[in-house]
């Protein structure tokens, strides 16, 4: 059985992988249909999120080898 962070971990690291893009994507349909709310304006204080999604990428995608460094490196 997997410890509970470890579960934690993968399904919130999931979870932030799909859901970004669809908050964004809300976010700029928003915009768009609400002229009051100028998300144009303040795009460049989201620049964190690029690095924030990429180590979420990275996260994921380690996630996605299926525990496969544990059961080639000897723990059986």
């Amino acid at each position: 059985m997997e410890p509970r962070w470890r579960w934690v971990l993968n399904w919130s690291a999931v979870i932030a992988f799909f859901a970004m893009p669809v908050a964004f994507f809300t976010l700029q349909v928003a915009a768009i249909q609400l002229p009051w709310l100028r998300f144009e304006e303040h795009i460049k204080e989201f620049g964190w999120t690029r690095d924030y999604f990429k180590i979420v990428c990275m996260l994921v995608l380690g996630l996605a080898g299926l525990n496969s460094w544990d059961r080639h490196n000897g723990r059986k």
